[in-house]
C-alpha cells in the first residue's frame, strides 16, 4: 500500500512541474542510497527432501552511475551496486555491475512540455553471498516527460532474462524477472540534481526507496 501511494504522489507531482533539461543526452555522474525491502525465496534442505521457504528482509543498497552520450541518439550507461540485507537470523549481500546502450527517440512536442522517449539493451552481472555469480541480458523501455525548467519525471520498465540456469529446477523459483522504475529528478542548478526513486521487483518481490545525487561535468 505505501508503494502505491508513493507512485501515485510521483503521478500528481508530474502534473504540476515540468522539464526543460533531461538527464539523458548529458554526461553526469550518480551517487544513490536507497532503502530495500527483499521478499526472498530460497531452498532448504532436510535430510533427502528440498523445501521451498521465503525470507522477508531488509537493508540498504549503494549505487555509482555514469552516464555517456555516445551520439546525438545514444548514450552509454555504466553502473555498479552494493546491497546489503538481514533478517533477524541471517544477513546476505548482492554486488551488482552493468553496462547499458540507450536509444533515445525524437522529443514528442506537447503544449506543457515534451516528452523523450528511449528504448535500451543492457548486460547485468549478480553475484549473492556464497552463491555463484550469473549473468542477465536487459531490455529496458521509458520515457523522461518534461513539464518545466527543473524537474523531470521517468518511469521505466526492464525484462531481466538470466543467460545462465540456476543448478535447481523448481517451478517456483523464476530465472527471469520484470522491473519497473520511477524517478522524479529536480535539476537544482546546470551541474547539480536530485533525484527521488523507486523500483519494484515483480518475480523476486525486491522493492527500493532512495535518494541520488547528480553531478553533471559538461
Amino acid at each position: 500500500m505505501k508503494h502505491c501511494l508513493f507512485i501515485l504522489s510521483f503521478l500528481f507531482l508530474g502534473l504540476h512541474f515540468s522539464f526543460g533539461e533531461t538527464r539523458l543526452g548529458n554526461y553526469y555522474f550518480g551517487f544513490e542510497v536507497s532503502r530495500i525491502d527483499h521478499s526472498r525465496s530460497y531452498l532448504e534442505s532436510n535430510g533427502t527432501s528440498t523445501e521451498l521457504k521465503n525470507r522477508e528482509m531488509d537493508g540498504v543498497s549503494l549505487n555509482l552511475a555514469l552516464n555517456l552520450p555516445l551520439s546525438d541518439s545514444f548514450d552509454l550507461k555504466l553502473a555498479v551496486n552494493r546491497s546489503d540485507f538481514s533478517d533477524d537470523n541471517k544477513s546476505d549481500h548482492l554486488n551488482k555491475a552493468s553496462a547499458d546502450l540507450i536509444f533515445r527517440y525524437n522529443r514528442i512536442k506537447r503544449d506543457t512540455g515534451f516528452i523523450l522517449p528511449f528504448a535500451g539493451l543492457g548486460l547485468l552481472y549478480t553475484e549473492y553471498h556464497n552463491h555463484k555469480e550469473k549473468f542477465h541480458a536487459v531490455l529496458q523501455t521509458g520515457a523522461e516527460i518534461y513539464l518545466h525548467e527543473s524537474f523531470t519525471l521517468t518511469p521505466r520498465f526492464n525484462y531481466i532474462h538470466s543467460l545462465l540456469k540456476q543448478e535447481w529446477n523448481h517451478p517456483e523459483i523464476s530465472e527471469n524477472d520484470f522491473k519497473f522504475d520511477l524517478s522524479l529528478t529536480w535539476l537544482a542548478t546546470r551541474k547539480h540534481a536530485l533525484s527521488l526513486g523507486f523500483s519494484k521487483h515483480v518475480d523476486s518481490e525486491v522493492s527500493t526507496f532512495g535518494i541520488e545525487y547528480l553531478h553533471s561535468w559538461k
